[in-house]
């Protein structure tokens, strides 16, 4: 073919030469119906076995019912064995808010939104379809047009007036998505301050950051809230650098399971286990001990060197000295590693002991180290050593254990001083004394809270620069997944692929299925445990802000690779060496291939729909999991049974369901539609199968499996719809160069009041519905707390709840601990 510039021509030849193959190639309609066979069918299987098993196993498909710490009113009915598939969609809103929380309920909308505007693209199509299906056919074409690419509009040629139905269509479908996003603002407003005015600790409390030096203690930073907001500041929580203690602290509890066990053991053998453990680590010996002594010694010691710590830190922790605190962490039991277990004990000691040197061997002198020397022996009096260890740790200044840092939970007496704290400016300096919404005590990651400026953004730069290293590597992995679904690129570009293809012409459809679930499986929870790890990197304070990081980087993602990506594979791989010829065919490449990729996407989603629906439906891993635990780990009693041991966690531990990346998938069902909507009317029927599937199977689980515990109330929401949006933008930009394509300058004229329509719909909610939604107003704020005051509502609840974690427990033992055990009693000799 010789280089005209004539795209016509150009896509035209491309078309002749794709299917002049001795190997004919498979319609496009065949492809997605042979899907939807294939994986409808097992689906069908997975469903049928879930309602023979539902009724018969309710531990692990009545998790809600089943474990009384879980329990729900909506889940003490099963709604038939039958019924439930459509009855989980009359639920009460309300209900689902009160028994689920609020992201799931958005989850949910979010899902019937999708439903909403598929149902309109179904509308849409009754006149599309059609429309494009009696365009006329190019007289040179040697092979009829398939189905589904007669039916969309790749198939309506240059400069024909069919296409002002697609203009028109644009205008119902886009117009009716952003009708609706609007509507979806006035109901998450209201749900959200609803949220806000709650009686729970972080809607009355906020998080400071940045605080100066000369108010990093509890008094002084409390005194200053006092000023701004008199009679409304509750307490101050200025955080301290606990490192060491929380170290002791996650050793104590590892101590306290052991011991349990060991216990556990004794009442169900009524033998002493035993465990091979060091004598001494430097002389090298071992010998057999008796479990329950050697544990209860070292959880004693530990619960005496951990309230020391904590008396130190609480008595120091304002003083003159500006919080300048030392630790006795290196005080350390003598700890015992286990090289052997005895048979009838099972019992494990990971534990080894610390001396008190310095890497070189040498003890460290003038530092905590140095009051290993101590004595800390009971029998040889552990009063003297209390004293010496408290003089020291306060002598020490140049250990950071229990210094202050820059960072604070501050609770307010009343909504409406937290409200406005929120939005007040509080120091001149930028990132100095910022404010923002704490989150729930138990959703906190301490080590990060406090972190120095610097380092956070810095942190923040790593997971950024290596989310960009991994989204560079995985497009080469999706492009070539992508190449798998073009046999006839695969056959042009590897020959030997071709001969094989000839000789077994079954390959051609296997690599047609293949692509999508190989591209379900790259974009499984290998991807999303990656951006896990990235996104924790960055030093987000609360799983909340975690999950806002993971959620944008997995839409980038997919809009990124999942779309972009597999357009631009599906196009210009297959005709690199016209584009390098002639660079200006790549944008005539992506208008034209757009329309034809329809079908790869349809099947996309029916696998992933279908596949993981049904494994989800069956709980397949979790229940896999909950069977290994049953034969691994301690299982002696209800307690231990109904613990999480290692990766395995039983079925009393359902887990949470993973909003993030739940919401990040179903956005990009949201961007297919919108691009395919008016282009591919057919996409809205597969699509709208995928919303009826998916919401059956989420409404079911939220009901009956998965817990409340992980309610943020909509943190999630307001970066989703932000994405809606760029979906919108790609959407009508796309199509706005497809029209351009079809040489209907009338037609791409109109469609720029529909682009300009939406410019200004972003600029109108992007000026007060955002704000609206992110703090609750003064108004609402001072309404709830007269109605606190009326009823005289006890804000009692508030105080201590910012408490660090590792002081809130001097002493603790296993809630088995017999009363003839040795050492039954920690505070006998304090």
């Amino acid at each position: 073919m010789e280089e005209t510039g004539d795209v016509s021509g150009f896509v035209h030849q491309r078309y002749l030469e794709e299917n002049n193959d001795e190997v004919p190639k498979t319609p496009t309609s065949q492809v997605v119906e042979d899907t939807f066979l294939v994986y409808g069918s097992i689906f069908a299987i997975l469903f049928l076995i879930f309602l023979i098993v539902r009724p018969r196993y309710p531990r692990a498909y009545n998790v809600r019912n089943t474990v009384p710490e879980l329990n729900c009113e909506l889940a003490k009915d099963t709604l038939g064995s039958l019924r439930w598939i459509y009855r989980v969609f009359f639920i009460p809103e309300d209900e689902m808010l009160q028994n689920c929380g609020l992201d799931t309920v958005i989850y949910l909308r979010f899902m019937r939104y999708g439903f909403l505007v598929a149902l309109m693209g179904i509308l849409n199509s009754i006149y599309l379809m059609p429309i494009y299906g009696t365009s006329p056919t190019d007289p040179t074409a040697s092979l009829d047009i398939d189905g589904l690419d007669k039916i969309s509009l790749g198939n309506v040629p240059e400069n024909d007036n069919r296409v002002y139905a697609t203009v028109i269509a644009a205008y119902i479908f886009f117009g009716y998505a952003m009708f609706l996003l609007l509507k979806e603002f006035n109901w998450f407003t209201k749900y959200r301050h609803e949220f806000l005015s709650r009686a729970q600790p972080d809607n009355y409390t906020v998080f400071v950051d940045g605080i100066p030096p000369e108010y990093r203690t509890d008094e002084s930073l409390l005194a200053y809230f006092h000023e701004v907001y008199p009679d409304d500041v509750s307490e101050a929580r200025v955080a301290l650098n606990l490192s060491k203690l929380e170290g002791h602290v996650a050793k104590r509890a590892k101590i306290v399971t052991k011991l349990e066990h060991a216990i556990n053991v004794l009442n169900a053998t009524g033998q002493r286990p035993t465990h091979i453990a060091n004598k001494s680590s430097r002389c090298g010996k071992s010998e057999e001990v008796d479990s329950i002594e050697t544990y209860t010694e070292q959880l004693r010691e530990y619960n005496e060197q951990i309230s020391r710590m904590i008396t130190v830190v609480e008595e120091s922790a304002n003083g003159p000295t500006g919080n300048q605190v030392a630790s006795s962490s290196n005080i350390a039991p003598e700890n015992r590693s286990v090289e052997s277990v005895s048979v009838n004990s099972n019992i494990e000691d990971g534990d080894k002991k610390m001396p008190a040197t310095s890497e070189g061997g040498e003890e460290k002198k003038g530092t905590i180290a140095s009051l290993s020397n101590v004595p800390l022996n009971i029998s040889t009096g552990i009063t003297e050593g209390l004293t010496a260890v408290t003089h020291a740790t306060k002598t020490l200044i140049g250990s950071e254990e229990g210094t202050p840092k820059g960072a604070a939970f501050v609770t307010f007496a009343s909504l409406r001083a937290r409200a406005s704290a929120l939005q007040m400016l509080h120091h001149e300096k930028p990132f100095a004394m910022t404010i923002r919404e704490a989150p729930l005590p138990k959703d906190i990651f301490w080590p990060n809270v406090g972190l120095p400026h610097t380092k956070q953004q810095l942190s923040w730069l790593a997971g950024f620069s290596l989310t960009t290293v991994l989204c560079i590597f995985w497009a080469v992995v999706v492009t070539f997944i992508a190449s798998l679904a073009s046999v006839e690129t695969l056959k042009q570009e590897i020959p030997f692929l071709r001969r094989w293809i000839e000789s077994v012409p079954f390959l051609q459809d296997l690599f047609a299925q293949l692509a999508p679930l190989l591209l379900v499986i790259a974009n499984g929870p290998i991807l999303s445990f990656l951006l896990m790890k990235f996104s924790a990197m960055e030093g987000w304070i609360s799983v909340g802000k975690l999950n806002i990081s993971l959620f944008t980087k997995l839409c980038i993602f997919n809009i990124v690779h999942t779309f972009f990506i597999l357009v631009i594979s599906g196009s210009i791989f297959g005709s690199i060496g016209a584009i390098v010829n002639n660079p200006s065919l790549i944008v005539n490449e992506l208008a034209t291939t757009i329309p034809s990729e329809a079908s790869f996407f349809m099947q996309y989603f029916l696998v992933r729909s279908f596949l993981n629906c049904g494994m989800e439906l069956l709980r397949v891993f979790h229940v896999l999991h909950a069977y290994i635990r049953t034969k691994v780990g301690p299982n002696l009693t209800e307690k231990e049974k109904n613990t999480t041991w290692g990766w395995f966690a039983p079925l009393s531990d359902p887990g949470t369901f993973g909003h993030a990346g739940a919401l990040a998938d179903l956005l990009l069902v949201f961007l297919v539609l919108f691009v395919y909507g008016v282009i591919s009317p057919f996409m809205s029927f597969i699509l709208l199968l995928v919303f009826a599937i998916h919401g059956m199977v989420h409404r079911h689980h939220f009901i009956y499996i998965y817990p409340m515990s992980n309610d943020s109330g909509g943190l999630l929401w307001v970066q989703a719809v932000k994405v809606i949006i760029i979906c919108l933008f790609i959407a009508e930009i796309t199509l706005f160069g497809v029209l351009g394509l079809k040489k209907k300058a009338a037609a791409v004229i109109l469609m720029i009041p529909l682009l300009a329509i939406t410019i200004l719909f972003t600029i109108y909610i992007g000026q007060q519905h955002f704000v609206v939604t992110k703090y609750l107003p003064s108004i609402s704020a001072i309404k709830k707390d007269k109605e606190n005051i009326a009823n005289n509502v006890d804000n009692g609840f508030l105080r201590g709840q910012y408490n660090h974690p590792a002081l809130q427990d001097k002493h603790l033992l296993p809630d088995n601990m017999p009363n003839d055990e040795p050492h039954q009693s920690f505070d006998d000799n304090a």
